[in-house]
């Protein structure tokens, strides 16, 4: 408490109150994530009226604030789950197409391009907890054949 420790994000920041947790926020997305496994941590972001706000987490809590219309959501997980991609395993509820494929460039250091818009926000609810591999991901996303799915080494293309 003495020496708080900040992690700072573009416009947003964490005040770390000796914890554990996950920050997600990438310049080209719209959305910061932040998850508490232990601790305590205070993520503080701008408003509408540019006045900073703060929400503290609890274990097990998460936000998500939109940049876009400043707006902040609030909702609690499982947190074996959302740790687990250290592990090789990944949980998927209710993700869409595209933040997926973000999440699974970011892991296997590759690009993938969705070619359809349409197909960018079809929800999927998948566990994948075998260590597998991203072709074995992406095979399974597929199993109804409403994919179409072409790999050239670190690019991925799917319409």
């Amino acid at each position: 408490k003495e020496k708080p420790f900040i992690v700072k994000s573009n416009e947003s920041s964490i005040e770390v109150l000796g914890t554990q947790f996950n920050l997600k926020s990438y310049s080209n997305d719209n959305r910061i994530e932040v998850a508490l496994l232990d601790g305590s941590v205070a993520f503080c972001y701008p408003s509408t009226t540019d006045q900073e706000m703060k929400c503290i987490l609890s274990p097990g809590e998460q936000v998500y604030y939109n940049r876009t219309p400043h707006n902040l959501e609030k909702k609690n997980f499982i947190l074996s789950d959302y740790s687990s991609w250290k592990d090789g395993k990944y949980y998927f509820k209710n993700e869409t197409l595209e933040d997926i494929a973000k999440q699974l460039e970011r892991n296997f250091d590759v690009n993938i391009i969705i070619k359809n818009d349409s197909l960018k926000q079809i929800p999927y609810h998948m566990a994948f907890v075998n260590n597998e591999t991203l072709d074995d991901i992406l095979s399974a996303m597929n199993l109804d054949g409403y994919l179409t799915i072409k790999r050239d080494g670190k690019i991925i293309e799917i319409y």
